[in-house]
């Protein structure tokens, strides 16, 4: 939302909203298809046992910690981007 609205013009910003938006009910009804991929899971790491049941957990876990991490050292303020972008013109 804030983000998209400070580094769009307003012809724009409907456009990029209704792309970006479209994947939460994607994400809803992919999502569930991902289960196959955790079906025969079945082992053990550092005394966790890791089985059907829980691995979904742990891998949410692992990319939720991935993204935080991605995010903090990746993600540029948007008021920087306007501004370069007004300096420019």
């Amino acid at each position: 939302g804030i983000f998209i609205a400070k580094i769009t013009t307003n012809e724009n910003r409907t456009k990029l909203n209704s792309k970006i938006t479209i994947f939460y009910p994607m994400g809803l009804l992919l999502g569930p298809s991902f289960s196959v991929f955790f079906d025969k899971v079945d082992f053990h790491i550092a005394g966790f046992h890791i089985n059907s049941f829980n691995s979904p957990g742990f891998a949410l876990s692992f990319l939720s910690l991935f993204l935080f991490f991605f995010t903090f050292f990746f993600f540029e303020n948007p008021e920087t981007i306007v501004k370069e972008e007004k300096e420019k013109e």
